[in-house]
This record gives structure tokens, sequence and C-alpha cells, in this order.
């Protein structure tokens, strides 16, 4: 099975997918999906074939969009460009979500309802902070047209309205 951990960082991009998806008015359960199958493979899989054999799993419950999204998330390791705002979007929220989910660890209630998109921006700027997350690729948020502002504004409401699910 899946680490408890992989599990929460794929119910946290699933929730940030169905919002990213609502604000372009894409299908939201597609999005979601493709979110939450992303890293299905991690630590299963060589980590070349990662995002592979995630599709191969559930390929029949997968469009090529889909497909194409949860494979190109390992665009640095298998060179498979991200395509759409699906693509793009998924790539990006993989390391924001982690930001969002460190952020609200250090708060002191650690609860992600009082986590604020300013405090994510600021805690993004500092690069000692969550050092796993890759600042570069959280902004390629900007191939879909949206500047890390709004784009950590609507991942974090997504991810908000999951908060039971991920026990923050």
């Amino acid at each position: 099975g899946q680490s408890p951990n992989i599990i929460k960082h794929l119910i946290a991009v699933g929730g940030a997918m169905r919002s990213l998806a609502a604000h372009f008015g894409e299908n939201a359960d597609e999005w979601e999906l493709a979110g939450t199958l992303h890293d299905a493979d991690y630590n299963l899989a060589p980590l070349e074939r990662h995002g592979y054999a995630a599709t191969e799993w559930f390929k029949e419950h997968l469009t090529p969009e889909q497909e194409r999204a949860v494979i190109s998330h390992n665009f640095k390791l298998n060179a498979v460009a991200p395509e759409g705002n699906m693509g793009w979007c998924l790539y990006a929220v993989d390391n924001l979500a982690g930001l969002i989910v460190a952020a609200t660890l250090v708060l002191p209630d650690k609860k992600l309802s009082s986590l604020t998109a300013e405090s994510v921006l600021k805690r993004f700027r500092e690069p000692s902070f969550a050092k796993g997350a890759d600042r570069g690729e959280i902004q390629a948020c900007r191939e879909v047209g949206l500047s890390l502002e709004e784009f950590v504004a609507i991942s974090l409401r997504g991810i908000q309205a999951l908060a039971d699910q991920l026990g923050l």
C-alpha cells in the first residue's frame, strides 16, 4: 500500500486541482482525479517510470488529457512537457501542496482554516522553509496565465475544503 503521507498529498493535490478546474470552467471531477492519482505509484515504481505506472494501473478510468498530465508532472525526469491547463496546473500545484501543508504544520493550531494565502506567499519567499518544495515548478502557474498570488489563493481554497480528510 501507499504511505499515509503520500495519501494525504494525493488528497491535497486533488482538492487543489478541483478548485483550479472550477476557476477555468473545466471538469472538476477529471482534474481532481488526475491530482489524486498523480503520485499513486510513488515509491512503488522506479522513479523513471513514475507517472507511467500510475496511468497504466488506472488506464480505463483516464482520458488522454489526464494521462498526459499525470505523466508530465514528472517532466524533470521524463522530459514529457506538460500541456494545457490541466497539465501545467498539476505540475505547478504538486510542489505548492507540499508548501501549503508545511505552512499549516508550523501554525500554532495546525489548522488549514487558519492559513492565509498571504502567509503561504511569505513562506514561498523563505528559501530555507520547506526546501523540498521547488519554487520554480510552482511558478509554472504562469503558463496558465495565473499570477503566483492567484494560484496560491485558488489552490489553498481547494485544499482547505478537504481539511477534515487531511486531519488539518
